[in-house]
């Protein structure tokens, strides 16, 4: 059986009525520049709503309830009634039209959430729990993968809908993004952050280690730079070589100043000093060493530099 007779042809023991979807009885409002209402008098449903990408369809999350809409020719596709709690921010739909759901289980700590993919006649195509709260959630254009990635721990979830299971887990290093697109042809996801797209493969390998390094570099948050200048030193550090300089440090010495500037919390400051230290030493700067030892222990007594500073005191004596 072929993936769209799998999603189109199998109802998943889901029967349903005939949505009654009158035109006049749709009205589409705007709430927003990105977000509209829809009432639907025939079901006295009214919520908050999102457009596919293509602006032809709507879907809606209300309590228990969620609403597709064929905004083209205000026609009501299905409204349907199944869930515990979702709301507008826990649906996403697509252009196929498939509506993503991530429904609330446990309302306490908002973890335990169950995932749904729907097809547009209200089919269950692909359903799973997960122990967590579902941060973002993404399906490819043909429907055979979807993938979410857990809040707390950021991992990244693939299933394959067409064989109903789980088939990859792991944490990118963008860690939380804002956006899944997934290329079923080439094996890619792309995890959207800070409005840039950033690849893995189905495995989790990272495709675009250099564009991220170049994005914390360049960047004004001081942990991502602090972040790319750690990685950046401890590279070097691995490196085995007599011909290595200290100026092969002053790149991560001006992204560790800049993250300064920007502002970081007293104990970010000592592990930065603690850093730039610690490159002085391997290239015997005791000075400039023991100074910057003095200032990382004057903003977190302990950074673990106590030891190393009673050492260069005597040695530098």
């Amino acid at each position: 059986m072929g993936i769209f007779d799998f999603l189109f042809n199998s109802k998943q023991k889901n029967a349903h009525q005939e949505p009654k979807s009158p035109r006049e009885e749709i009205e589409i409002s705007e709430w927003d520049d990105e977000n509209y209402y829809i009432s639907l008098d025939v079901y006295d449903y009214r919520g908050k709503a999102y457009y596919s990408p293509n602006k032809k369809y709507m879907a809606s999350g209300d309590k228990k309830r969620v609403a597709l809409v064929d905004a083209e020719h205000k026609s009501v596709l299905f409204v349907y009634d199944i869930f515990k709690n979702v709301d507008f921010t826990s649906i996403q739909v697509t252009d196929h039209p498939y509506v993503l759901v991530r429904d609330i289980i446990g309302l306490a700590d908002n973890r335990g959430n169950d995932f749904y993919v729907l097809n547009k006649h209200s089919d269950i195509v692909f359903k799973s729990n997960i122990n967590a709260h579902i941060h973002s959630m993404g399906i490819s254009e043909d429907c055979k993968y979807a993938a979410v990635q857990i809040g707390s721990e950021c991992e990244i979830i693939v299933y394959d809908i067409e064989h109903q299971k789980q088939i990859r887990k792991w944490i990118p290093v963008t860690r939380l993004c804002t956006g899944i697109k997934i290329d079923s042809s080439n094996m890619i996801i792309a995890l959207t952050k800070f409005d840039e797209e950033y690849k893995y493969t189905f495995n989790g390998d990272f495709l675009d280690q250099q564009k991220w390094y170049e994005y914390r570099k360049n960047c004004s948050i001081p942990s991502l730079q602090l972040d790319v200048a750690y990685e950046s030193i401890d590279f070097l550090f691995e490196i085995q070589s007599d011909k290595q300089l200290i100026s092969d440090y002053y790149e991560a010495f001006s992204i560790i100043n800049s993250a300064l500037e920007n502002g970081v919390n007293p104990k970010e400051k000592a592990q930065a000093y603690r850093k730039i230290g610690e490159v002085y030493d391997k290239f015997s700067e005791y000075e400039n060493a023991l100074e910057n030892y003095k200032m990382a222990i004057s903003f977190d007594e302990k950074v673990g530099v106590k030891g190393r500073i009673n050492v260069l005191e005597k040695a530098t004596k």
